[in-house]
């Protein structure tokens, strides 16, 4: 992987950061954390991509990464039932 890639890549983090920093500054309800979910997903695309070569990787580190994502998606929804039925 280039140099110039690998800095252009960890730039775009930095901006992903500071606007990170500035949404949880403005006061816009629960839109705050739609803003932060998506710019947080953007940036873990970017690492696992650029940083952690995953284009360039075998079809089993592929599919375990995609197992991994939907378990953690999985747990998410268990836990967002779980909050949400008890109220």
């Amino acid at each position: 992987m280039s140099i110039k890639r690998l800095i252009s890549v960890y730039l775009f983090l930095i901006l992903l950061l500071f606007m990170t920093v500035g949404i949880a500054y403005l006061p816009l309800g629960t839109v705050n954390l739609v803003f932060a979910a998506t710019i947080a997903t953007v940036k873990t695309a970017l690492v696992v991509w650029c940083f952690m070569e995953l284009t360039t990787s075998d079809r089993l580190s592929i599919v375990l990464i995609a197992a991994s994502v939907m378990m953690l998606g999985v747990a998410a929804i268990l836990t967002f039932t779980d909050y949400l039925t008890r109220f």
